[in-house]
């Protein structure tokens, strides 16, 4: 049977629109994103729970993680939208609040799973306490 232009035409189509959906659908796995683990914890300042503060974890390599303190010092890191956690590995931390020394280095390891990591921060100075402020 002899074929014709136009099925030949078609055939090339199916071809074409089956490598794009296969391509499509390798494009949509995991890509370059990083070996994530989640992590939460507690900022205290001399002991006392930090409450809105900004927790950034800065990575070796690759996106930071963020995330906000609520009023009892707790948090939980987002790396990307609606994607929990940071990057397994060593962190950087930076705490911004009006109460933190901004100087201070604060080193963590991000372990694979889950993680509860306290901070423990220093109070910058001339900042009052939380109990001082309340008198």
């Amino acid at each position: 049977m002899k074929q014709t232009h136009g099925s030949d035409f078609f055939r090339r189509c199916r071809v074409c629109l089956l490598m794009l959906l296969v391509g499509m659908a390798i494009g949509c796995g995991k890509g370059d994103r990083p070996d994530l683990a989640t992590v939460s914890g507690t900022v205290t300042v001399n002991g006392e729970p930090l409450s809105g503060a900004d927790v950034i974890f800065l990575p070796a390599q690759g996106r930071q993680s963020y995330g906000r303190t609520d009023e009892n010092g707790q948090f939980e890191l987002t790396y990307i939208r609606d994607t929990k956690g940071a990057v397994v590995g060593q962190h950087t931390v930076k705490v911004n609040s009006g109460r933190v020394d901004p100087q201070q280095v604060i080193t963590v390891v991000v372990e694979p799973g889950e993680n509860v990591i306290p901070i423990e921060c220093t109070a910058g100075k001339g900042i009052p306490s939380e109990a001082e402020r309340e008198i």
